[in-house]
């Protein structure tokens, strides 16, 4: 499908109005299901003392369309499995008193590779996973990209620190790069 957006104008201020753009669509979209899904969990809300890491907790959401059981392994650590009922929400989760994989798997450093990514798949039906980051007075949350939907170009959008005042600044943005192969 192509579309052609002109617009045509009477003056010399509208000469904007006479460029034209093609858009063209090739009716694909990224599966959003696939057998091997990998992910890190990037730092949520840096805060020492008596309210730091004891509020924070993970959720990694796991669904398919059929019964399967899905395999999950965090950096080195020997891989567990949950089983998944065909059309239901299993959840894999860091709870302090329900642990299946401990916070300690969120990234603190800046540049350095660690073997710390979370590695789910199936042998047998496609997954579709989320994550959720849940800190005191923040969360965050994605979707995880199945790596058969993985490109090979990437555009990292987000936002400059916020400087307040000498004394108070907010972190800036990050971003984690992960490989499913080195």
């Amino acid at each position: 499908m192509t579309i052609t957006l002109a617009s045509i104008g009477h003056s010399p201020l509208s000469a904007q109005g006479r460029i034209t753009h093609t858009v063209i669509s090739e009716n694909q979209s990224a599966p959003n299901l696939g057998r091997d899904l990998w992910f890190a969990i990037p730092q949520n809300y840096f805060r020492t003392g008596q309210l730091g890491n004891s509020n924070r907790y993970f959720y990694i959401y796991i669904t398919s369309t059929r019964n399967t059981t899905a395999h999950i392994q965090i950096g080195n650590s020997p891989e567990f499995a949950k089983t998944i009922t065909a059309n239901q929400t299993t959840i894999v989760q860091s709870l302090p008193n329900k642990q299946d994989f401990p916070t300690t798997t969120e990234l603190s450093s800046s540049g350095i590779a660690e073997k710390r990514a979370v590695h789910i798949w199936s042998t047998d039906a496609d997954l579709s996973v989320y994550f959720l980051s849940r800190a005191l007075e923040t969360s965050d949350g994605m979707y995880v990209i199945p790596t058969v939907g993985w490109g090979t170009e990437y555009v990292v959008a987000a936002y400059n620190a916020l400087v307040v005042s000498s004394a108070l600044a907010d972190l800036p943005s990050e971003f984690v790069v992960v490989a499913n192969q080195d």
